[in-house]
């Protein structure tokens, strides 16, 4: 039995709603129908973190930020635009930064056995992001192959004591169907910007991409909100579905 009611789901659910500012978010879990589901948002406060979109690449199942209005490109791409999902062998990968294309790289069949990197040896070379806020680095893999665990969860956050890294793991051997982990970049608003506490968040999940998004949009709704996305796979042969919805579509649509 799943140790956590739906009283305390919703109390989750609650909690998140309650947040004025959680930055940008990461969700993974099993939606009603057992499909794996990996979701992703952003929020923001600046121009440029407001001129952004979420794109889906249907085919490969990728998900990537992209510039809104290109008369106002942003100061630092390389912290706003980037790969929020990517997939492969039976591997799902979702983050708010480049970390995503390190952990697909590190995996990569191409590469010899020996020289592999898991999951949790990628994210130890990874540093929270070089911005004023200290933004830590969120990501999540998710297999569909038995032998390993289901979900690995990671942030990367500055040290309350130094400039140096503390990161976090989290292993899920598997999750039942309607149940997701929901993690995001800070904890609420605040100056300056807290870095999030605690273990991400059990929250309930609907049935199927589209009613999953609608519940993501609802718990983050308010003025900072720019863009969700959300995928559910049925198995490790079959294509991924995606949904997106962007606050701020691109000007030349």
């Amino acid at each position: 039995m799943f140790p956590i009611d739906d009283a305390e789901l919703a109390f989750n659910a609650e909690i998140i709603r309650d947040k004025s500012y959680v930055g940008r978010t990461i969700l993974v879990g099993r939606d009603e129908d057992s499909r794996l589901t990996l979701g992703c948002a952003l929020s923001g406060r600046s121009d440029d973190s407001r001129n952004r979109f979420l794109r889906a690449h249907h085919h490969s199942g990728r998900v990537r930020t992209a510039v809104s209005d290109p008369s106002r490109p942003p100061k630092d791409p390389k912290l706003t635009i980037y790969d929020a999902m990517l997939q492969g062998g039976g591997k799902f990968i979702v983050s708010n930064g480049h970390q995503s294309n390190a952990i697909q790289s590190g995996l990569s069949r191409r590469r010899k056995l020996k020289e592999r990197r898991s999951f949790c040896d990628t994210m130890q070379e990874w540093d929270y992001e070089p911005d004023p806020s200290h933004t830590p680095r969120i990501a999540c893999i998710a297999s569909l192959f038995e032998e390993e665990p289901f979900l690995q969860i990671a942030i990367v956050e500055k040290s309350p004591f130094d400039d140096t890294s503390v990161r976090r793991f989290w292993t899920y051997k598997d999750l039942p169907p309607g149940i997701g982990l929901f993690l995001s970049t800070y904890e609420d608003d605040g100056d300056p910007l807290p870095p999030w506490k605690g273990n991400p968040l059990f929250i309930k999940l609907g049935f199927g991409p589209q009613k999953i998004l609608d519940q993501l949009k609802e718990l983050l709704d308010g003025p900072n909100y720019v863009a969700a996305a959300v995928k559910t796979v049925r198995s490790k042969l079959s294509n991924s579905t995606i949904v997106v919805d962007n606050r701020y579509p691109p000007v030349d649509d």
